[in-house]
């Protein structure tokens, strides 16, 4: 029987691919000077999301081609197993570390010496804008 036969198998099969090339792409792009940070950041990050739902589909399509008779397109929904559960994996191992370190914004600097807004002082309007208000200088 020919191979590809299920449609499950090649929609999870279709998504792991795009969720690889996400992947992928994103830190290419940045690399490359093509897409800013942020933007390339978003692109490996859809990815690494878009893993899961092609693990879950590919999962129903290695359900649904098991048994005899029913084998066409299981070799296309393992391969999309294989290439989701390694995304999916590579998430978890960015996520659970991620737990053990602060958000972002609790970071704070000695306030004996606090760094320097080099931008701000060029612009000539901002510096005024950015002043902290002198009723939070007791916090």
């Amino acid at each position: 029987m020919p191979e590809g036969r299920s449609a499950l198998a090649r929609i999870a099969f279709g998504l792991a691919a795009l969720a690889l090339a996400a992947v992928v792409a994103g830190p290419v792009l940045i690399h490359a000077g093509v897409a800013a940070p942020l933007t390339g950041f978003r692109i490996f990050s859809y990815g690494l999301l878009a893993s899961l739902p092609a693990l879950v589909l590919s999962l129903a399509a290695i359900a649904r081609t098991r048994g005899p008779g029913r084998q066409p397109g299981r070799r296309r929904a393992l391969q999309a197993a294989l290439v989701s559960g390694s995304l999916a994996a590579l998430l978890a191992a960015l996520a659970v570390p991620a737990r053990h370190v602060p958000a972002i914004h609790d970071v704070t600097t000695d306030p004996d010496d606090p760094p320097g807004f080099s931008q701000t002082a060029r612009d000539a309007g901002a510096a005024a804008a950015s002043a902290y208000p002198p009723e939070n200088a007791a916090l």
